[in-house]
């Protein structure tokens, strides 16, 4: 039995399992900065911080915890139509992709999501339309590159591929973006100026292209798949990489990565 202080009353019980060996001195320390870290302050408040140096920090603690506890990520997934940060918007991205296999992380033991956990988070990665919409206008995927190996666009895609429902997503996203007025596609699509950062790019190319482009990644046949799109959609005939696009798949070489 562990005795209490002079002037103390009463015992605490030690089971024998429960004693501090050298053995047992690593994994000790592990949790008692786990919880130090829960404790300091709490990462989901900050993640409403306007702050970006709280925010950084607040998204750094949560992919710490998260690969404990998956609240921790699942709400960074919730907030992020709420970031206004450029710089914190990609981190919040690059922290989610842990929860996924991404191939261009370099794994080890202080990042590592063990599965069960990421399991969990990824059941967030559920994205509509309009989720899509504002994803690809802040990150602003350059036409060149939009999903190159190892690019953000690649790590996006990591997100994205969660979601079983992600072609008929990009389908609706699609159509929806030929059709919706202006200021409903500022205001309820991208979450651009004046509703939104100033950073964000509201022109639809920013959208349509790299949406065109991932639809027929995902179609069992790329060329039927851009035939009913153009027939149903002929505004998309105007994009300035239609073309090259159409070139691509014709020649049956298209791919993304």
């Amino acid at each position: 039995m562990a005795k209490m202080a002079s002037g103390g009353i009463g015992t605490i019980p030690v089971l024998p399992d429960t004693r501090l060996t050298p053995d047992g001195l690593k994994n000790f320390l592990e949790i008692v900065r786990h919880e130090c870290a829960a404790k300091r302050r709490d990462p989901l408040l900050d993640l409403t911080s306007t702050d970006p140096g709280l925010l950084q920090s607040a998204l750094i603690d949560c992919l710490a915890l998260g690969r404990h506890d998956p609240r921790y990520l699942t709400m960074v997934r919730r907030c992020l139509p709420f970031i206004e940060d450029q710089r914190c918007f990609h981190m919040a991205i690059s922290l989610l992709a842990h929860a996924t296999p991404h191939p261009n992380i370099l794994w080890h033991s202080g990042n590592y999501i063990p599965e069960p956990v990421a399991d969990e988070i990824r059941k967030s990665f559920r994205w509509a339309p309009n989720d899509i919409a504002m994803l690809l206008s802040r990150l602003c995927l350059p036409e060149a590159r939009m999903w190159s190996y190892g690019s953000i666009g690649h790590t996006l895609y990591m997100l994205l591929r969660e979601d079983k429902s992600l072609r008929w997503s990009i389908d609706q996203l699609l159509t929806e973006a030929f059709r919706e007025q202006d200021l409903t596609w500022l205001s309820c699509w991208v979450k651009g100026p004046p509703f939104g950062p100033e950073w964000v790019r509201t022109d639809r190319e920013t959208v349509i292209l790299p949406s065109l482009t991932l639809a027929l990644e995902l179609a069992s046949d790329s060329k039927e798949r851009l035939d009913e799109l153009t027939e149903r959609l002929p505004s998309i005939r105007k994009l300035e990489w239609f073309t090259e696009i159409s070139e691509c798949v014709s020649e049956g070489w298209f791919e993304i990565f």
